[in-house]
């Protein structure tokens, strides 16, 4: 395991919205207040409908990644099948550069049934982040079809497509799920896995399509 700190959240991705919860000094809104309720069944994925309303996941998003991992851990000790923290468990693994216990752990879940894309997806997600490009790719060449025909994996695949620094993909998924409404959405300036976007100009004029800027 690469050991890494806990990270402050940069000064200029604070943000404050109304109804929101904190994340040490950035203030995040609820996805209830942010998608229509008449969106909601359509574009919510299951997934990320568990990630917004799973406090333990703040955690990760103000960069406190050791106190985040024992969190979830606990929550997945008491519910093993909730999604939404599992999740995030792969995300701070990844941002903390445990790579290692990320793909072991996501490879394990994989083996289960249930949502085979969403956990390939991020298999290829944590495969970019730790360098292993080519089976990164190989997941994603095996997965474009389902890309192409299933909204609800926009905003996950973004994820992939940034691993992979593949900019242009990435924000065209970002806009699918913007479009969709996707309730992940409240948490663009915050999230770390969108690092290597931010200096893009893109970047800053979705946020301000989101009203985060």
């Amino acid at each position: 395991m690469v050991a890494a700190s806990s990270q402050p959240v940069p000064s200029n991705m604070k943000i404050g919205l109304p109804s929101s919860v904190g994340v040490g000094s950035v203030r995040i809104s609820s996805w209830k207040t942010w998608m229509p309720a008449a969106v909601e069944p359509m574009a919510a994925s299951r997934a990320m409908t568990e990630l917004v309303t799973n406090h333990d996941a703040l955690a990760y998003f103000a960069r406190r990644y050791d106190q985040a991992i024992e969190e979830l851990q606990k929550t997945l000790a008491m519910n093993p099948e909730f999604l939404g923290a599992r999740l995030v468990l792969w995300w701070v693994y990844v941002a903390k550069g445990a790579y290692e216990e990320a793909i072991t752990d996501i490879r394990r879940e994989a083996e289960r049934p249930g949502l085979r894309t969403v956990k390939k997806l991020m298999l290829g997600y944590a495969c970019a982040a730790s360098g292993n490009k080519e089976e990164a790719n190989g997941i994603l060449w095996e997965l474009e079809p389902k890309l192409a025909a299933e909204d609800r994996l926009a905003l996950l695949s973004a994820l992939l497509f940034t691993a992979l620094d593949v900019k242009d993909r990435a924000f065209q998924q970002l806009h699918r799920a913007y479009e969709l409404r996707e309730p992940g959405l409240v948490f663009l300036k915050v999230a770390p896995w969108l690092d290597p976007l931010r200096s893009d100009p893109r970047y800053g004029a979705l946020l301000e399509k989101l009203g985060l800027g």
